[in-house]
Parts: C-alpha cells; structure tokens; sequence
C-alpha cells in the first residue's frame, strides 16, 4: 500500500524547494524552509504539552499564515487538527471542542471573549495558544510565537497512512458532525484527479513529492492560490491543500487578512453524533481502495 501522509508530502516539498515561497500574507513572506520550522517548532511545542498522535487540536482562527503553520506542525506531530468556525459563540463552541475531545486550543485574540467564556467546560484542554491581532492577551493563554520560540523544531518521524483528517461540518441540519479519513485516503482520492492538471502523476510514496514539485515549478506552472472562503469552512483548506500539497506543486497561498473576515455570529443548535467517511468509491482508479478507521462507527 503506498505511505501517503501529508505532512511527508510537504517535507518532500520544502526538501526540493525549500527558497521558494510558500505563504504570503499581507507584507509577509514565508519560504517552504521557514514554513517547515515554524510547523516543526509548533508540533514540539505540542509534544512539550503532552500531546500524543491523535490527540485533536483545535484551530479557532481567521485566515492567516498562523492557520496553516498550525495545521501543518499538528500534521507533523501526528496530531489532528479540528476546524472550527469562528462565528461559533460560547454553547457551539464548547459543544464541538468536547466532541472532538480537543487537547489544545489555538485562537485569534478577536476571539478571546468566547474562549474565556468556555475553558473552564473543557478540562481536556491542556493548553490554549493566542495569535496576536492586536487584542487584549487572555489570562492564561501562550502567545503563539512564544509557543514557537519556546521549542527547538521537532525531528521529523516515521508516518502513517491512517492518521486522521477531521473536518467539522457546520451544515444547516443542526450542531456540526466531525468526518474523519485516513490520510492516505484523503491524499490519494484528490491527488488523483489534480496531479494531471500539472502534467504529473500521483507519486507513489510520500517522497516523491518534492521531485514532482520542481519539475511543476521548472515548467512554470505552479499556481498561487488565493483562499477566497475561510481556511476553517472545508473549501478553504481543501483548496489550498490541494494546490498546496496533492498537486505538490510549490504554489504561494495568499491569505486575506483577519479583520477581511468578519465577526462571529450566533449559529443554531441541536444535538450532535459523530459520523466518519470517504469519498465515493467512483472517484478510484483500482489502484488503491480506501479502509474505515480503526473502531469507526459503520453508520
């Protein structure tokens, strides 16, 4: 079966293109090489908290570099990163943090009221980490590049093709449900389909990523990708991830600025159930099928 993670995707990436740039937000620039440090630095920092693989980490954030180093250091440490809305208030968002059994929380400070209205519902949580937009600091809470600088980047370690990608629906059929794929799955069924866009093939290992991206960049294609919809709603980090990581093509992801996103809104409520999936079986070309995870519900 091939190893397809895709925090191996992108350190094959950043291997092969570690100069070119990978997030620009506002007068910031990141390269793939700062990239991969600030996410190793981060999956440290998680590892210093006692964050196992699987735990979940919670990204209650506006779009932002700190978004996708984040979710990417998570994705590194093993660890699976939650998306959460942030026009959840206090009840939405205490509800979805206990249903993914969230460990660690990272937040903007826009967003500190209603963080500081729940913690105390959630003693699962082990730490919660503030990124700096100019708000207040929250009693408590580990300024993110304190988070950073606090670690030396973590070494990088063997990978699964079962670790997990969450995604939490926010829906309009009540409170939102955590859908849960293999990595490997996830990987695979879009790579499939984006890779040809580039004049690539899917890899069949991890490794071959980075070489695939210097040939896209070689022949002048690599994209920069705008996420025009929230990194938190499932098109916005799907987008990016794709073009960032299944096409392995080195594209810059330009990220909109916090304040260009709003403010949050209520959101109804009802009761909540957990569900896993995989994309229909129609999207495989036989050379790989997707698996349930290990004590998924078959419902």
């Amino acid at each position: 079966m091939p190893d397809w993670n895709l925090a191996s995707v992108f350190e094959s990436v950043c291997e092969a293109l570690p100069d070119r740039t990978a997030i620009v937000q506002g007068d910031r620039r990141h390269t793939w090489r700062a990239l991969d440090e600030r996410a190793a630095r981060f999956a440290a920092g998680l590892a210093a908290h006692g964050v196992e693989p699987g735990s979940k980490v919670a990204l209650y954030l506006y779009n932002s570099n700190e978004f996708l180093e984040a979710m990417y250091g998570s994705l590194k440490a093993r660890a699976v990163h939650v998306n959460v809305n942030y026009r959840y208030l206090e009840n939405e968002l205490a509800y979805l943090l206990e249903n993914a059994d969230a460990e660690v929380l990272v937040f903007h400070g826009a967003l500190a009221p209603q963080v500081d209205a729940v913690r105390d519902r959630l003693p699962a949580l082990r730490v919660v980490v503030q990124v700096d937009d100019g708000s207040p600091a929250l009693d408590g809470a580990v300024p993110f590049e304190q988070f950073l600088a606090a670690q030396d980047p973590a070494p990088r370690v063997e990978r699964s093709g079962d670790d997990l990608w969450f995604l939490y629906t926010g829906g309009t059929t009540g409170m939102p449900k955590g859908v849960m794929w293999r990595k490997e799955d996830f990987y695979g069924s879009l790579g499939e389909s984006t890779y040809p866009l580039f004049g690539e093939v899917l890899p069949e290992v991890s490794a071959e990523a980075g070489a695939a991206a210097a040939r896209v960049v070689e022949a002048g294609t690599a994209p920069t990708h705008l996420p025009a919809s929230p990194l938190m709603h499932g098109t916005g980090v799907m987008t990016t991830r794709c073009s960032w990581g299944a096409a392995s093509s080195p594209s810059r992801a330009a990220i909109s600025t916090p304040t260009s996103c709003g403010r949050p809104s209520p959101v109804g409520r009802c009761r909540s159930w957990r569900s896993w999936a995989t994309p229909s079986p129609s999207r495989w070309s036989g050379r790989w099928r997707p698996r349930r995870p290990a004590g998924s519900p078959t419902t």
